[in-house]
């Protein structure tokens, strides 16, 4: 149970009677925070390359023990694995239950922003203490990957003959070839 304990031992003879060999030893059962990050997400919602995007992450602390008043809440925003974004402004207590979302306010490359290359699949993810700061329960769980799609085909796949090309004769036996692809989010 939370709160301060005692634990003595106590030596005890071959015949059963104690022996005046003991050990006292006092501690605390503490409640500790546990942070977990529930959801990851940018602005713009729907974004295009060439976009700048800000990051939120809203993170819960699913401990028995509030985080400490006064100390850092922050965390880190990857994308494909590199260090993009980072939030270090949140510092007031979250008792447990309580959820907070982080707003990226600082990075590596561009500031407070990433700027979204290309179309394509990329994996976001968002890294809560991770300077450690907090001693947590665990310290296990404090990640969560979000997957960022960036699709200006409407879902439509592209397709081109690639041979035979305008005006070209064939003979029997020749190829075709026609190539398709679809970007796969």
């Amino acid at each position: 149970s939370l709160g301060k304990h005692t634990l003595e031992a106590i030596s005890y003879n071959y015949s059963g009677k104690a022996t005046d060999t003991s050990a006292v030893s006092h501690f605390s059962v503490v409640a500790l925070p546990d942070l977990v990050v529930t959801n990851i997400s940018w602005l713009p919602a729907d974004p295009k390359p060439g976009d700048s995007l800000t990051f939120r992450a809203t993170v819960k602390n699913i401990g028995l023990g509030p985080t400490p008043d006064s100390t850092t809440i922050g965390g880190v925003w990857s994308v494909n694995g590199n260090g993009v974004n980072y939030t270090d402004n949140y510092s007031s207590s979250l008792a447990p239950g309580d959820s907070v979302t982080l707003v990226s306010d600082g990075g590596w490359t561009a500031g407070a922003q990433w700027v979204l290359p290309s179309v394509g699949s990329n994996v976001v993810n968002f890294l809560v203490d991770d300077v450690n700061r907090i001693q947590e329960s665990n310290e296990d769980n404090n990640t969560l990957n979000q997957t960022l799609c960036v699709d200006t085909t409407g879902g439509k796949p592209s397709v081109r003959i690639t041979y035979p090309s305008n005006g070209d004769s064939l003979t029997i036996g020749d190829d075709i070839i026609i190539k398709s692809s679809s970007l796969d989010c």
